[in-house]
């Protein structure tokens, strides 16, 4: 399933991606609201909660015969008060290079509506935050909890979590649950070294198609710089890791993925399923991401990391 995460991403954020397998995703744009940013705040008054919004959520997903598109649009208050606009809207659009075979309708048009909450802010706003005296809501220095045979050397600051843009502000998204050690060269290196020995009824594969994340390293957010996952579609449901490099290390968001609208449904079975069959120390860090600053369970992730090494 070919995705495309279609926002305009801000001049910082290197938005240079690998195609899939020679597939170019179908553009489908959309209207940008023009959002403002809000007058950041610094030194210990910044608060991660300072980004808490909530209101209603639509999710519209088309199935045409060739491809998905699934459209999110959220509206809440707390955003028109703080960039003149009540809403921001997501659109990603998956192929279907063998509709016949990836059993979906031919068409159709499914419509969710709810409530949702979030943390929703601007790159500056994120940046200040990580900045503040209120930076370990953002970032974590990673203490072990296991001993290693295998040197382990790292940075003092990961980001606990990996975002999403839409509509140029960046939405917590979930936790980074893994982190490749430092004999991987970088994310290529990482993602491969998975992919090859990954096990199971699965064809492993860095050929994903995916839309694209955003992690905050080197106080600026990155796209992710490879995938890997049990199968490069994913229209069905797979196991999909995100990869980033940061320092000296490699930052890792792996989940399970349900069918359209194709949304994680699980952190833990895919830490589990990668620590299964690479050389790691499962649950080496303690990352206290288990939740969102409102107390959320962010689904099964229980806030520790594992480290993974080169098998």
């Amino acid at each position: 399933m070919s995705g495309r995460n279609d926002n305009t991403d801000p001049g910082s954020v290197d938005n240079t991606r690998r195609t899939f397998l020679g597939t170019v995703a179908v553009s489908v744009g959309f209207a940008g609201f023009g959002l403002g940013t809000v007058v950041a705040k610094s030194g210990p008054s910044v608060d991660m909660k300072d980004f808490a919004v909530g209101g209603r959520k639509s999710t519209t997903v088309e199935i045409r015969p060739e491809e998905v598109v699934v459209k999110t649009i959220k509206q809440s208050p707390e955003l028109k008060e703080r960039y003149g606009d009540d809403k921001i809207q997501n659109i990603e659009t998956y192929e279907r290079p063998e509709p016949e075979r990836d059993d979906l309708p031919q068409e159709d048009t499914i419509v969710e509506t709810g409530m949702w909450r979030g943390f929703v802010a601007k790159e500056d706003e994120w940046v200040t935050l990580a900045e503040s005296d209120n930076a370990d809501q953002l970032m974590f220095s990673p203490e072990e909890k296991n001993e290693s045979d295998i040197e382990v050397n790292y940075p003092d600051e990961h980001p606990k979590y990996y975002h999403n843009n839409e509509d140029n502000t960046f939405v917590l998204s979930g936790p980074i649950n893994l982190i490749g050690s430092v004999q991987f060269d970088d994310a290529d290196h990482c993602a491969s070294n998975i992919a090859s020995n990954g096990t199971g009824s699965y064809t492993w594969t860095t050929s994903v198609a995916d839309a694209t994340r955003y992690a905050l390293t080197g106080l600026q957010f990155q796209a992710h710089e490879s995938s890997v996952a049990s199968g490069p579609l994913g229209i069905t449901g797979r196991t999909h890791g995100r990869l980033w490099n940061s320092s000296s290390q490699v930052l890792i968001a792996a989940h399970e993925d349900n069918w359209v609208p194709h949304e994680a449904v699980s952190y833990k079975e895919s830490e589990e399923r990668i620590d299964s069959f690479m050389e790691s120390s499962f649950n080496h860090y303690d990352a206290n991401n288990a939740e969102d600053p409102d107390g959320n369970q962010l689904l099964d992730h229980d806030g520790e990391v594992t480290l993974v090494f080169e098998t």
